[in-house]
Parts: C-alpha cells; structure tokens; sequence
C-alpha cells in the first residue's frame, strides 16, 4: 500500500511539473463590449491569428506577432444593408497565409403584433 502511494505522489507531481511549465506572455482585449471572440490559430512563426464576431454585423480578424504587437487587421463586411456576417473558423497554411470562412445570413424579421 505504501508503495502504490508514493508511485501515486510521484506521478501527480510529475503530471504537475508537466502542465506549470505555460504561461501567459500577453493579453490583448477587443477593445468594444460588442465584439465575440471565435477562435484563433497560430502560424508557422507563432504569429496569433484572431477572429472574432462584431454585433453590428461584421467578422473581424487580427494578427499579433508573438509579443503581442498588432500586424494588421481587416473587416470583412458584405456591404448589403441587414446582412450579417459571422466567422466560423479561421486557419493559417503552410505559406502563413490566413483563412477565414464567413457564414453569411441576413438579419432577423422583427415579428409585428
């Protein structure tokens, strides 16, 4: 019993070490209560890619270098007055260029009484 207890504590500490070793090296908000983050990827020179859901109908996506320094940033929007554009996903490839597909629906009809 002893011995099944300290292989246990070996392997907690162990599984421990193991996950400590991250940290967060920066934070950047999205500076507007109304955007919704949706995900991110990361590229081949560990730039973060961004995308995220802005309510007043546009998909945004931004990269940061990896200390956090904004490299650009672009809007995707349809131009059509009540059509909302939603991100749903977004990858990089192996030349580090950025996709993101945009899910396209128009606004919701208000229901009359």
């Amino acid at each position: 019993m002893k011995q099944i207890t300290i292989v246990t504590a070996c392997i907690l500490l162990f599984s421990a070490n193991l996950f400590a070793q991250y940290s967060t090296d920066w934070i950047r908000p999205a500076n507007a209560y109304q955007k919704t983050g949706v995900m991110i990827a990361r590229d081949n020179q560990d730039n973060v890619i961004a995308t995220w859901l802005w309510t007043s109908n546009n998909a945004y996506t931004r990269k940061y270098n990896k200390f956090g320094v904004l490299q650009w940033e672009a809007i995707s929007a349809s131009g059509i007055a009540g059509n909302y554009e939603r991100p749903n996903w977004v990858t990089t490839d192996n030349n580090n260029n950025v996709f993101v597909p945009v899910i396209a629906t128009p606004a919701p009809v208000p229901v009359l009484p």
